[in-house]
């Protein structure tokens, strides 16, 4: 049991874990909870919308994922949010690789991912990397069309959302990298969002080769061409320029790759 999870995803939010969820609940060797963002650490477990997910997959899963469901409920009841009972929820998996994606996790403070780290001493951890002002972007349409809010309505609007404490802790990208890798060391992988859309089967192959299950080709027939997205207006990137300052280049100095050539785009844009 103390071996799992095998891994655990932290986002990026916006950076492809929901393909990510789908495309791997597909694996035969792996099994992930029938809740892709179980938010174990970083939200109260007895929550409404918790409940409504439960009471909407009671009846119509799969024995393992009952079992689980089980577990999570009286974890829920109980109040347990200790590492021991997370690793418990994943008992029903068998021989299977099992995982969690929850981007929220790249939300929590150092000191609750240094736990995590002496307690899960053979979990990986997976982090996709988006580029900052289209993470930012898509974030914030993803606010407005949930009705969460209204981040587009004007420029002071989209202002106020980037000031949200919420939201920079999501959009420094660099700092969960730091939080994280600190502690986890070689345990920790960055992959690139760059890199899921160029090539959606040669970025799966390097997820598979990461969690140790045998590479299966993905069914992406299912994947649609992205419908073109609205441009950021002048008088809203204003406002994320001041959220991402220096941003760029963080990213740039600690995983190299596609965020060096975010870099050298920004720098040649604003010659």
């Amino acid at each position: 049991m103390a071996k799992r999870p095998h891994f655990i995803c932290i986002g990026a939010q916006r950076g492809g874990t929901s393909n990510l969820y789908r495309m791997l609940r597909l694996h035969p060797d792996i099994w992930l909870p029938p809740i892709k963002e179980l938010h174990f650490f970083d939200l109260p477990l007895d929550r409404p919308r918790r409940r409504r997910e439960l009471a909407e997959l009671e009846g119509r899963t799969k024995r393992r994922d009952k079992r689980f469901l089980k577990r999570l409920t009286q974890a829920i009841e109980d109040g347990d949010q200790s590492v021991k009972r997370y690793r418990s929820l994943f008992g029903p998996s068998e021989e299977k690789v099992t995982g969690d994606i929850t981007p929220g996790y790249g939300t929590l403070p150092s000191e609750t991912v240094a736990k995590l780290a002496r307690r899960l001493p053979n979990t990986a951890v997976l982090f996709i990397i988006r580029e900052p002002m289209s993470r930012l972007w898509s974030h914030a349409r993803m606010v407005q069309s949930k009705k969460k809010g209204t981040p587009l309505a004007d420029a002071d609007s989209f202002k106020a959302f980037c000031e949200d404490p919420a939201v920079r802790l999501r959009s420094l990208q660099s700092d969960v990298f730091e939080r994280w890798s600190a502690s986890f060391g070689t345990r920790f992988h960055v992959l690139f969002f760059d890199d899921l859309v160029a090539d959606s089967q040669a970025f799966y192959a390097r997820v598979h080769e990461i969690i140790g299950v045998e590479h299966h080709p993905v069914d992406t027939e299912r994947e649609h061409a992205p419908a073109p997205k609205p441009k950021m207006p002048e008088e809203m990137r204003r406002h994320a320029e001041v959220l991402l300052e220096g941003e760029y280049e963080r990213l740039a100095e600690l995983v190299g790759g596609h965020a060096e050539t975010w870099l050298q785009k920004r720098r040649a844009a604003a010659a």
